[in-house]
């Protein structure tokens, strides 16, 4: 646990204070729309656009596969296709888009039994139907995840009368069910080490063997349902979900992680948003959750620096006043990170910015989760907790941007610091009996 905080504070030295998330691209027009998001570094990235344009001889749609090199300035067109609605020309729309490089790229769209392939980076393109319909006996496919490890291997996921799985062993020519790997989102390590998500079970496949969790559904004293949507998975033992928790008609957006293969869980349920809709990593550290707000300008995305045990709300440009919700985030690297609501494409290029609001996950067992501000912040000498409920037992340790530490206390609730040298620190506070881990950045004058 105290590694991963230190390397999560180590990598917070380098946030600059007073960023946020901004649009690079946007707003399409009305009748348009992204789906699917895959950055394979910094600044080269690709998406989908859906155009639907009404006209004299009938609806016209345009279905369009887009690179940008520049972090989502520009975009170039590497796929078109436009169709007239008709009986024989049924209308489909892509859904998602996965590139492994710049040369290998795959695309799925609903309403189309098709996987769009390309090995030349997007000059040519291969339209293939994998006879998923006939496997399954559901009639039209209608996918909404791909994902691949290599130019070999590949997931598709899709839902139509039911959710079902798909795995390909020669870059997507081919397609044979699996049904262990359906769900609503995918998260991949290697082909034997997989993680899915479909409603309040999760599965993962361990060393190429399929292991079933279910998520935590009684919480002290409510009976909380949890359905999952999204997922980021490490290995057998370390993965986190986030979804919809709801008791009865009441709502929020939930958080569950485990890091001993779901023996036990962390739970975050965050009453003021209605469903997280996605949540990506960049290590075991550093990543976003997207999240839909119950007020119009609520916070719809939080940040994580310790592996999802501490959440801190982001600011991102509003839409129209209002908080867009991004349907789908990815995290090439440490400082950068985009998402789309399905009409802009937003970014960060410096992590996020300060934290805002802080949210911490409880361990299931836990009847209360505990919420600790530091003051003054700024500190010129003595810096005091509150907070903290009066007989709680815990540890404070004080690290400097290094991540060294320069000071522990146990059981108080203030420390001098008078004797630091001015800049940034971080208090790690434990709380013995919980083991839940808060840490708070405060700054030294």
């Amino acid at each position: 646990m105290k590694i991963l905080f230190l390397l999560g504070i180590i990598l917070s030295a380098f946030y600059e204070l007073n960023a946020q998330w901004e649009v690079s691209y946007g707003p399409l027009s009305t009748e348009s729309e992204f789906n699917g998001l895959c950055f394979i570094n910094d600044s080269i990235g690709y998406t989908t656009v859906n155009q639907l344009t009404p006209s004299e001889d009938g609806m016209h749609q345009l279905n369009m596969i887009w690179k940008t090199v520049d972090y989502g300035v520009a975009w170039d067109t590497l796929y078109a296709d436009e169709l007239i609605w008709s009986a024989s020309a049924l209308p489909y729309q892509f859904v998602d888009v996965f590139f492994l490089d710049e040369m290998h790229g795959w695309a799925c769209a609903d309403g189309r039994d098709f996987i769009w392939k390309t090995t030349d980076g997007g000059l040519n393109w291969n339209v293939i139907d994998p006879t998923l319909s006939d496997q399954s006996g559901t009639g039209s496919v209608d996918p909404g995840s791909i994902v691949f490890y290599d130019a070999e291997y590949g997931v598709l996921q899709y839902v139509n009368a039911g959710s079902h799985g798909a795995e390909s062993f020669d870059g997507g020519e081919t397609w044979t069910l699996n049904d262990n790997l359906k769900g609503l989102d995918i998260s991949m390590v290697d082909p034997c080490e997989i993680g899915t998500v479909f409603n309040s079970t999760l599965t993962n496949k361990s060393g190429c063997d399929f292991l079933t969790h279910e998520f935590p559904s009684v919480f002290p004293g409510l009976i909380n349902l949890r359905i999952g949507t999204c997922i980021h998975y490490w290995d057998e033992t370390n993965f986190i979900c986030g979804g919809l928790k709801f008791e009865s008609e009441e709502y929020s957006g939930s958080v569950v992680k485990t890091t001993d293969g779901g023996a036990s869980w962390y739970i975050l349920d965050i009453a003021s948003t209605m469903i997280t809709r996605d949540i990506e990593f960049y290590d075991e550290f550093a990543g976003y959750m997207s999240e839909e707000p119950d007020v119009p300008q609520g916070e719809s995305i939080l940040k994580t620096t310790d592996g999802g045990y501490t959440w801190y709300a982001q600011e991102i440009a509003l839409a129209d006043g209002i908080s867009p919700v991004l349907l789908s985030l990815n995290c090439p690297s440490l400082l950068t990170a985009y998402g789309t609501d399905g009409k802009r494409i937003y970014r960060t290029l410096n992590g996020g910015g300060s934290p805002g609001t802080i949210y911490t996950t409880v361990n299931q067992e836990e009847t209360h989760v505990v919420r600790t501000i530091a003051f003054p912040n700024p500190v010129t000498d003595i810096v005091r907790l509150q907070g903290i409920p009066s007989g709680t037992l815990f540890t404070i340790s004080v690290f400097n941007t290094l991540g060294q530490q320069m000071l522990e206390v146990a059981n108080q609730s203030q420390m001098d610091l008078s004797s630091f040298s001015s800049g940034i620190y971080f208090l790690q506070i434990e709380f013995q009996n919980s083991h839940e881990i808060m840490t708070i950045r405060i700054a030294r004058n």
